[in-house]
């Protein structure tokens, strides 16, 4: 029994190591070797011609050649961090992108530049996520010859931050059937062709957030496609940009806090650009059935309401992070939340725990936990936790509030406990829980 344990904590201790996994490169050869699950690989300085690279194929990665030339594919990979730190990420040939992610969450893309070395027209995009979830693009840089800087389809919580689109021949962001696209302190600039510069169809919740558009051109500044809800620009600034529209779409996105200058488009600007007050409606009011609680959460999350009781939220997929809902401890007559709440949280706590687990979400152990607050209704306790969740590790905050007759559990998860916190993508929900009716802050 002793060896047992002994085994099994060793296999537990490698599982750790191989979660943290540093893997450091300075060949193309190297970084497709490299590339796979739960690590983080650090390109040294320098050029990577992946067209050079075709000759390497790993369980993870795939060329398709469709357009005669080889085009690397990254598919089925989660938890993958790519930190390039300046390093340049090159295609040598115009038909093929510079990289394609395929059907991959929980990855993140730093400090990147990625472009075409090519003497002719470039006839491919530069980067291309198709079914992914959970995708940082931090610091790249997205430069032509290219023809799309960057083509997204059937993905979920994709964000692009600081860095720039530059330069690019067709269009500059190309997005289809798509929720939860971020797009923050981003230069848009140089890039022309007779396509719109960006290009939607069946999004919802896509927002840029103080980015700069400067000195493109084309047929049309935007492509609002059907199906295509919450799009917006908030604090961004447009300047020097000529385009034959802004768009030749019937719907509108919305425009608030620009400043422009310059533009083929000012006059379409002053009729829509709105200043003051909160912006876009951005956050969607929702009250917890029979809970007397309610919250608000981003546009882009999903709402499952099958039942009106226990709703769920996600940003992405929700067997990656999600918000549970649930009444999990029922007060009893005698027992008084403005005398007793300390002891009525405890009581609650495992009861959460239980209720989480049957939701597929097992608390491994508690990381630390907040005072409980009488401060003002609704009384709560929250604390943070190390998770399993369908076998993989998470992380999760729980919080317990009380609501009519009862505490109410509203636990986030997710891998990343960053979102998790006061302010973040998730974090920002759990904040937010009021009595229902409550003036909003």
């Amino acid at each position: 029994m002793r060896r047992t344990a002994i085994l099994l904590l060793a296999l537990t201790i490698l599982g750790s190591l191989e979660a943290q996994q540093v893997i450091r490169v300075k060949s193309v050869a190297e970084f497709i070797r490299a590339i796979g699950p739960r690590r983080v690989i650090q390109l040294a300085p320098g050029v990577y011609d992946l067209s050079k690279g075709a000759a390497t194929r790993t369980k993870n990665v795939t060329w398709d050649r469709s357009s005669g030339d080889p085009e690397p594919v990254i598919e089925g990979v989660e938890d993958l961090t790519i930190d390039a730190a300046g390093a340049e990420l090159v295609a040598s040939s115009p038909y093929a992108r510079v990289l394609a992610f395929k059907d991959s969450s929980l990855v993140t893309l730093r400090g990147a530049r990625l472009l075409h070395r090519v003497s002719e027209p470039c006839m491919a995009g530069v980067l291309a996520l198709a079914g992914c979830s959970d995708f940082r693009i931090e610091e790249c840089e997205l430069l032509g010859s290219g023809a799309v800087g960057i083509e997204i389809e059937a993905s979920s919580g994709i964000s692009l931050s600081g860095g720039a689109i530059r330069d690019c021949s067709v269009g500059a962001v190309w997005a289809r059937d798509s929720w939860g696209l971020s797009f923050a302190n981003l230069a848009v600039e140089g890039n022309g062709g007779g396509s719109p510069l960006i290009a939607v169809a069946g999004v919802t919740g896509m927002i840029f957030g103080d980015c700069r558009f400067s000195d493109n051109s084309g047929a049309e500044f935007l492509s609002f496609g059907p199906g295509t809800e919450d799009f917006g620009f908030e604090y961004c600034e447009f300047s020097g940009n000529d385009f034959e529209a802004l768009t030749t779409s019937e719907a509108l996105p919305y425009f608030f806090e620009a400043y422009y200058e310059g533009n083929s488009f000012d006059g379409e600007l002053d009729a829509l650009v709105e200043y003051g007050g909160d912006g876009a409606a951005g956050f969607f009011p929702h009250e917890v059935a029979g809970s007397g609680l309610a919250l608000s959460y981003p546009e882009w999350f999903s709402l499952d309401e099958s039942d009106p009781a226990a709703p769920v939220l996600a940003e992405g997929d929700p067997a990656v992070g999600a918000i549970l809902v649930g009444k999990v401890y029922v007060l009893k007559r005698t027992e008084d939340p403005d005398t007793q709440a300390e002891r009525i949280f405890r009581a609650a706590a495992p009861l959460a725990e239980k209720w989480l687990s049957e939701k597929g979400i097992r608390v491994a152990s508690r990381l630390h936990e907040e005072p409980v607050n009488t401060e003002a209704p609704p009384y709560h306790f929250e604390y943070y936790a190390k998770a399993m969740s369908g076998g993989k590790e998470t992380r999760l905050r729980v919080k317990l509030i009380q609501g009519d007759g009862a505490v109410w559990c509203f636990a986030a998860y997710h891998p990343d406990e960053e979102l998790l916190t006061p302010g973040a993508v998730y974090g920002v929900v759990l904040d937010g829980v009021e009595r229902a009716g409550a003036p909003p802050h």
